[in-house]
């Protein structure tokens, strides 16, 4: 039962209570989740960078979003970080392309790979946040250029923990989140970036706002804009979806409203852990918590694409010219490797070895073939509005 204490809170449990017959049960029944600990790398970073003290507060915001991100593999299924850099697909290894960034979650459909953005916050300090870069980056995950066929999602979740750095290390940290988490939304990139959009051109407003915070100095202590929910959004949100909906200027018809329970008995495993027991393996139980779902029907995906085409196409001509500069650059290597020429001539780096013919040849089709479908990509969407050549 979710503590019902604050506006918010009251929410939730209200949220709970009217759909409590409605049970969410979780694609995986006991997943197990490869951890590292963060609180431990953190440290081993301070201490290369000559700081005596760690931050304990980013190790342990690490903690959390790897519980989040383990829970949401025992919930829908798919992959989690240990898998970032490809999938497995009928045997095959589908690559997770340079425009889609690192997701936090992947769900991979036989045909339909879905990338997602994982988020987790104290109930007390409510905010669904969508960060300006991390927003230009899904762009591209959710049009995807070059089969048009992928999906993004972000999840949110709503935890009790009141100071996680006084949990008493990780692992009580992790039991002490498994029993306080209190709600999760899921909200498909569309609607989520509508509420992105919306903080970009009306600036602050009663339940969504537009903020600018300084990133760590490791990063160059730049600002970062983004936009967000803040907790009478989020109150709106689950007490009338559509309504909420509406007022960011979105269909509602457009939209499928999933509310629901998770399941009693939920749990899933942890591997890893060293730094604070010997243990190789743990298991969390979950309590019971709210969720809600947002699914975007295939008619809005399509038009969202055609409406955002453009930057598609933008990525694509900049890749197309990428591509031929490799293909020009491969030829005239493979060119020189016939005529016998001496290794200092050929475009390859220090200390790497020339390829063979088979694999120059190879590395050109693979190019001629990018390229073909990438021009044939530009040729077909830049004008397009009608989206019927979608697979969606």
């Amino acid at each position: 039962m979710v503590d019902g204490r604050g506006r918010l809170g009251k929410v939730i449990s209200k949220f709970e209570e009217e759909n409590s017959r409605n049970v969410f049960v979780p694609r995986l029944s006991d997943a197990q989740f490869c951890y590292s600990s963060p609180l431990e790398k953190n440290e081993v970073g301070a201490k290369k960078r000559g700081l005596k003290t760690p931050s304990f507060t980013q190790g342990y915001k690490g903690v959390i979003g790897i519980y989040a991100e383990a829970l949401t593999q025992v919930l829908f299924g798919g992959w989690s970080p240990g898998m970032r850099s490809h999938l497995k697909r009928n045997g095959d290894n589908y690559t997770i392309r340079a425009y889609s960034s690192f997701p936090d979650h992947v769900n991979c459909h036989p045909r339909y790979p879905c990338f997602g953005e994982v988020k987790a916050a104290q109930k007390r300090w409510a905010r669904f946040c969508f960060p300006d870069e991390q927003m230009d980056r899904y762009m591209l995950a959710f049009l995807d250029p070059i089969e048009e066929r992928a999906n993004v999602k972000f999840f949110f979740y709503l935890h009790d923990v009141e100071d996680v750095a006084d949990s008493g290390g990780e692992i009580n940290l992790m039991k002490n989140l498994a029993e306080g988490t209190c709600l999760l939304v899921v909200l498909p990139f569309t609607l989520a970036y509508s509420i992105y959009d919306y903080g970009k051109r009306k600036g602050d407003s009663k339940i969504i706002s537009r903020f600018s915070q300084r990133v760590n100095a490791a990063r160059g202590d730049v600002p970062m804009q983004l936009t967000r929910i803040n907790s009478r959004g989020i109150s709106m949100l689950l007490s009338d979806s559509e309504e909420f909906v509406k007022e960011l200027g979105e269909k509602v018809e457009d939209y499928n409203f999933i509310n629901s329970v998770l399941a009693d008995g939920t749990h899933f495993s942890l591997k890893g852990f060293r730094r604070e027991s010997k243990k190789a393996k743990m298991t969390l139980k979950i309590n019971s918590f709210p969720i809600l779902q947002i699914k975007d029907k295939v008619e809005r995906r399509k038009r969202f694409r055609d409406e955002h085409w453009s930057t598609a196409v933008t990525w694509l001509e900049h890749e197309i010219e990428s591509n031929e500069r490799y293909l020009t650059e491969d030829r005239k290597d493979l060119s020189r490797l016939i005529s016998g020429a001496s290794s200092d001539e050929f475009d390859v780096l220090p200390g790497d070895e020339i390829p063979t013919r088979t694999e120059y040849e190879k590395r050109i089709r693979g190019y001629e073939e990018k390229l073909e479908l990438m021009r044939s990509k530009v040729g077909s969407r830049v004008d397009s509005t009608s989206g019927d050549n979608l697979p969606f």
